[in-house]
């Protein structure tokens, strides 16, 4: 059985101390973008520490100026991308692409599936699948100067991976659809998400959840997160359609207009309890 604590990842640090597994991004040099390897290994780590009961919560924290700069570009360029074409035969490109934004969503999809508390200290910029990543999580924290930005908008997609499925049940749906069609910035501090020592009080609020819990009991309440996880799941059903119908040469209306049709299913979804299957 792998030890996530030993193994050397090339994205991540990981470490567990008292019940509590810390998972930091461990790539400042590259504004800790997520590169091939962090989708590998993120699901490997998450589950790992999840499926074999290493700690009662999780505690996500990164390392250098920004929490994280999003999708490595390189990500499009290669097999699998969301973005070009792979193959001649437009329908198999079509099925590929499909594969491989739910391969994306599923990445995301363990924090939120986990069944103990996922927790994510962010500082500085949380930027495309940034928010992806951290709309999946449970709680989170942010330091004074972090910022949120939508930024699939400002390079023509759609964000594909969970934002516009689970941001809206976060925040008003208002302020998403902002966020999502201009692309412009959110600073931390009118969500109401600010706290100086974000990584310290993640871990505080793990400890403090974990008084009188055995190790392995799972205090996630399933309960809360049902309706969450029912409308991520549901809307994400739909996202790779909106996404296959985006081309690099799509304008940024385009775009926009891509995310009002997302956006308005995970209304429905949410308004009418729609789970997907």
């Amino acid at each position: 059985m792998t030890d996530v604590t030993t193994t050397d990842f090339s994205c991540f640090n990981v470490t567990i101390e008292d019940g509590v597994a810390h998972i930091q991004l461990k790539r400042p040099e590259a504004m800790n973008s997520m590169s091939r390897a962090f989708w590998n290994e993120l699901p490997v780590i998450v589950k790992d520490i999840d499926h074999n009961a290493r700690a009662r919560c999780i505690v996500i924290s990164s390392t250098g100026k920004h929490f994280s700069a999003g999708m490595d570009l390189a990500v499009f360029g290669g097999g699998g991308s969301t973005s070009a074409n792979q193959v001649a035969d437009r329908h198999i490109n079509a099925e590929q692409q499909r594969h491989h934004i739910l391969w994306l969503q599923d990445c995301f999809g363990c924090l939120d599936d986990a069944r103990i508390p996922v927790i994510v200290a962010i500082q500085g910029g949380c930027i495309g699948g940034a928010v992806d990543m951290t709309s999946a999580c449970d709680i989170r924290y942010a330091t004074e100067d972090a910022f949120f930005c939508i930024q699939e908008i400002n390079i023509g997609m759609v964000a594909d991976v969970g934002t516009l499925q689970r941001l809206p049940k976060l925040i008003p749906l208002a302020v998403v659809k902002e966020l999502a069609y201009t692309g412009r910035r959110l600073a931390a501090g009118p969500v109401g998400v600010v706290d100086r020592g974000a990584v310290a009080a993640a871990v505080r609020l793990c400890l403090d959840a974990g008084d009188g819990e055995q190790q392995g009991d799972g205090p996630k309440v399933h309960g809360v997160g049902s309706g969450r996880g029912g409308l991520g799941r549901g809307g994400l059903a739909w996202i790779f359609i909106i996404a296959r119908s985006i081309s690099p040469a799509n304008s940024r209306s385009s775009a926009a207009s891509d995310c009002s049709m997302d956006l308005s299913i995970a209304s429905r979804c949410s308004a009418e309890g729609l789970r997907s299957t």
